[in-house]
């Protein structure tokens, strides 16, 4: 007997039909060919962009209730415009992160938080100098009032007034009853203050 072929091994496999082009029939994608869309490195990027905007909104109510606290606690020492508060804190220049005990230039600070203004003299500007002579000045008297501050606790005395137009608080610096602003004037990095007439400093 000869051998007997199955009708079926001769059969030439179709070619399969691509019905997308053919109907125009568009279809879901599996979840094999999703996986394969799936990107690790824009997940990743989406991922550090909310771990950055939630530390930013974070750190801002952060700051924020920080200010709050700091602006009550000065009203709470001062009990109003009518008491002296001692002070005995540590100084440094203000920078973008230091903004609680700092000193601005030489005639304005921050205690906690709170600017003040030394309300008996007047100093170089240096946001910005007028001039190359204004700016060494003005520098000078920065890094000396930081000085002066830091040499032990001093009072802060209010005067008449508690603000100016800008929302500083208007007090004189006593230290064992001597202005720590009058020491910046015998040094020639300061002027007793007349009354908001500056003189210029170049």
């Amino acid at each position: 007997m000869g051998r007997i072929i199955r009708p079926g091994r001769w059969r030439k496999k179709q070619p399969r039909r691509n019905l997308d082009k053919i109907f125009g029939v568009k279809r879901k994608p599996s979840v094999r060919s999703a996986q394969r869309n799936w990107h690790p490195k824009t997940n990743n990027l989406n991922r550090k962009t909310v771990i950055l905007f939630i530390a930013a909104f974070t750190a801002t109510v952060v700051l924020g209730m920080l200010s709050i606290y700091a602006t009550r606690s000065f009203k709470s020492e001062s009990n109003g415009s009518s008491s002296d508060v001692i002070v005995d804190a540590h100084f440094r220049e203000c920078g973008n992160i230091s903004r609680y005990n700092c000193v601005i230039d030489g005639d304005t600070l921050r205690y906690k938080g709170t600017k003040i203004r030394i309300a008996d003299i007047d100093t170089p500007e240096t946001h910005p100098p007028r001039c190359a002579k204004e700016a060494r000045l003005g520098d000078a008297a920065t890094k000396r009032l930081q000085q002066l501050l830091n040499l032990g606790p001093f009072e802060l005395q209010p005067i008449g007034r508690d603000e100016d137009r800008y929302g500083r608080k208007l007090r004189i610096l006593y230290r064992d009853g001597q202005s720590i602003g009058q020491i910046l004037v015998q040094e020639s990095l300061a002027r007793p203050y007349q009354g908001g007439q500056k003189q210029p400093w170049c």
